[in-house]
C-alpha cells in the first residue's frame, strides 16, 4: 500500500531526529506524535490483512544497499560487542556467549541483571571517583519500591542519556504485549527467567566505540554502589545485633 511505503521511506529520517533530539525532551514527544499519527513503521501487525504485495522498485535499491554494506555493519557490531564483552563487569555477561562474538551478527548484546545485588571489591580510579559520587546521588534519588534491579539499571542509564528500555525479549513470547494473543501457560520457566533478567545493549552503526565505553563505564560504577550499599547494609545490620 502507498501509506506504507511512504512510512517506510521516512522511517530513518524520523527516527534519527527522535534520538538526536530524545536527550532534552523534544524526542520523546516528537515520537508520541508520530506513533499517535501512524507515521513510523512497526515491525509487527502493521497490514492487518491477507493481501501478499509486491515490492516497488525502489525497494531493490534500499535492499541492494543494505546488502552492499552488510559486511561493514557485521564488523563494526563486532568491535562493539568486544567492547562490552572486554569491559562490562563479568557478573552480568554469560560466558557461554562471549567465544561466539567473532562469528555472530551481534545484533544487540545482552546482558543479565538478577534481582540479587553482586558485590564487587574493586578500586575506584582518581578519574572515576567524581563520576561514582554523582551515581551515589542518583542512586539514593530512586524510589526502590517494586521495580526490579533492571528497572533501576535502565532508570538509571536514563538519567545519563543512555536509552535501553527497548529490551524485546521481556517474555518467552515476545514482544510481551502480544503474549495475551497466545495460549502460552507458563510452559517454559527458565525463559520467564531469562526475559525478567535480560537487558539488550545497542551494537548499531550510531554507537561509537566512545559511545560503547561509556555504557560500560556507566553499568560497572552501577554495579559497583549496589555492591557497596549492600555491604553497608549488612554492616548496619550486624552493628544492631551487637547492640541488642
Amino acid at each position: 500500500p502507498l501509506a506504507q511505503q511512504w512510512r517506510d521511506r521516512f522511517y530513518p529520517l524520523l527516527t534519527w531526529i527522535i534520538r538526536e533530539t530524545y536527550s532534552f525532551g523534544l524526542g520523546k514527544v516528537l515520537h508520541a506524535i508520530f506513533k499517535k499519527f501512524d507515521l513510523l513503521s512497526k515491525p509487527m501487525g502493521q497490514l492487518q490483512t491477507d493481501k501478499i504485495y509486491r515490492l516497488p522498485n525502489w525497494y531493490c535499491h534500499l535492499i541492494h544497499k543494505q546488502f552492499m554494506g552488510l559486511e561493514e555493519d557485521l564488523t563494526h557490531r563486532r568491535k562493539i560487542a568486544s567492547v562490552y564483552a572486554n569491559g562490562i563487569h563479568k557478573s552480568v555477561l554469560l560466558n557461554v556467549l562471549m567465544p561466539q562474538i567473532s562469528r555472530a551478527s551481534n545484533l544487540r548484546f545482552p546482558i543479565f541483571v538478577s534481582n540479587k545485588p553482586v558485590i564487587v571489591r574493586s578500586e575506584v580510579t582518581k578519574q572515576s571517583f567524581s563520576t561514582m559520587g554523582l551515581l551515589r546521588h542518583s542512586l539514593r534519588s530512586w524510589s526502590r519500591n517494586d521495580s526490579n534491579r533492571r528497572d533501576e539499571l535502565i532508570a538509571f542509564l536514563k538519567k545519563q542519556d543512555i536509552f535501553v528500555s527497548d529490551i524485546w525479549y521481556d517474555s518467552p513470547i515476545a514482544p510481551k504485549r502480544f503474549l495475551r494473543l497466545t495460549d502460552y501457560d507458563h510452559e517454559c520457566p527458565n525463559s520467564e527467567k531469562v526475559s525478567s533478567m535480560i537487558l539488550n545493549l545497542p551494537t548499531h552503526r550510531n554507537i561509537s566505540e566512545k559511545d560503547a565505553k561509556n555504557i560500560v563505564e556507566m553499568i560497572n560504577n552501577w554495579i559497583t554502589v549496589e555492591g557497596e550499599k549492600v555491604v553497608q547494609k549488612s554492616k548496619i545490620k550486624d552493628q544492631k545485633q551487637v547492640q541488642n
